[in-house]
């Protein structure tokens, strides 16, 4: 059995480490796009969300941004965790490919990403 100091102790320990230990994935080694627009291929393995083509026909062109990054999207009003994986620009819009923590993969606007760069936010998800 602990004595009350110990588990005093363990307790401030486990809150400290929760309120700044960061919860954020790290960024991929791979399975992102940088500086080329998406295949379906990509799509299959996971390195994009979206293929914008017509056939064999590049219909769309990457936007230079850094990739990967954490971002928070906005949907509906809440700001979600991402990674971004691929920006690329599609009938004079520009679109971020996404990434949440449990792998699924989103299409938003650009505007719709506030983009936090490749240090891992102090906020937890």
């Amino acid at each position: 059995m602990k004595s009350l100091k110990t588990f005093l102790t363990d307790l401030v320990s486990s809150l400290t480490r929760s309120t700044t230990t960061n919860h954020w994935p790290p960024l991929p080694k791979h399975e992102f796009l940088v500086g080329r627009v998406a295949t379906e291929a990509d799509v299959q393995t996971g390195a994009a969300a979206i293929c914008f083509r017509d056939g064999d026909k590049v219909v769309s062109e990457p936007i230079p941004l850094l990739i990967p990054q954490y971002a928070y999207y906005t949907e509906g009003g809440k700001r979600k965790a991402v990674i971004v994986i691929q920006a690329e620009r599609f009938l004079d819009r520009n679109f971020i490919g996404a990434r949440y923590p449990d792998g699924r993969h989103l299409v938003g606007f650009f505007e719709d990403f506030e983009l936090l760069g490749a240090t891992p936010p102090v906020a937890a998800l």
